[in-house]
């Protein structure tokens, strides 16, 4: 049986949910792939500041 504990994102998780996002989402969304926005291994820091913010603000953001 799998088992999994389910904990809220603080600030100290900011580094590795940036990792995450740059790795598994921003680069295969259709909105950032139509702009170009993430070509050729490019990152762009102001979306992954964005995607993070609310993390040092103590809120949760959904996506």
């Amino acid at each position: 049986m799998l088992t999994y504990n389910i904990v809220r994102l603080s600030p100290a998780d900011a580094d590795r949910v940036r990792e995450f996002l740059v790795k598994t989402f921003f680069k295969d969304e259709p909105l950032n792939i139509a702009i170009g926005l993430m070509q050729d291994g490019q990152r762009c820091l102001e979306l992954e500041e964005y995607c993070t913010m609310p993390l040092s603000q103590g809120k949760l953001q959904i996506f």
